[in-house]
């Protein structure tokens, strides 16, 4: 659940050639990346990505990613654990420099959530997007089992 109460179903997703993760075409959906630390961990960063707009669509749900703040809070649900995380930067990174950038994804390091979607400028002629919006949450308290199923 995004700081606005909006719920964004997530799906497993999987590296494409040249390492380029599968994000679910549906705008309204996430993908986790499989490689990454899964809800409940006790380390290591859950890298969720999604679109951030749609050319026959409009906006995604990640588009609110780009106006999020430190203090908002996320939260992650699976079918049987949900966590609260609290949100502690949002950086918009140039696209080239997350290639190789481990931290954003590494099951190593302090618990994290990392949300990551397309961020302006859109230039057509340069492949799309030319950033990416990178937020990263901590935990606001451990993985809770009671009322999931």
């Amino acid at each position: 659940m995004l700081p606005s109460g909006r719920s964004v179903r997530v799906r497993p997703a999987s590296t494409l050639k040249r390492g380029v993760l599968d994000v679910p075409d549906d705008v309204g959906e996430a993908g986790w990346w499989r490689g990454s630390a899964r809800l409940g961990d006790a380390f290591g960063s859950t890298l969720v990505a999604g679109h951030v707009d749609g050319i026959d669509v409009g906006l995604g749900a990640f588009a609110e990613l780009l106006e999020v703040r430190p203090g908002q809070r996320v939260r992650l649900r699976s079918r049987t654990l949900e966590q609260p995380f609290l949100i502690r930067s949002r950086r918009l990174l140039p696209r080239e420099a997350t290639s190789g950038a481990t931290y954003l994804y590494s099951v190593r390091g302090p618990r994290r959530l990392t949300l990551v979607t397309c961020a302006p400028p859109y230039l057509p002629d340069r492949g799309g997007y030319q950033r990416l919006a990178v937020v990263t949450a901590v935990p606001d308290g451990p993985p809770d089992t009671e009322g999931r199923s």
